[in-house]
């Protein structure tokens, strides 16, 4: 919106330009999170179980001491 606020775009094209922005932002998220599945070979954590925090560290400490 700041061309608009400049005065160098019409309210709507703003709200078009800034509506196409976001889209591209949630498509470029989407590649990312695919990106990352793939690179982690599907492995996620269960933030709502307790000893998450544990596996994670865990998982981390093997991949970080491998050779």
């Amino acid at each position: 919106l700041k061309k608009y606020l400049e005065n160098k775009q019409a309210l709507d094209e703003a709200v078009k330009s800034w509506q196409f922005q976001e889209i591209a932002y949630a498509k470029s998220q989407l590649v990312w999170f695919r990106k990352a599945i793939r690179l982690s070979k599907g492995k996620w954590f269960d933030v709502s179980e307790r000893e998450y925090q544990d596996k994670v560290e865990e998982t981390v400490a093997k991949w970080y001491t491998r050779s």
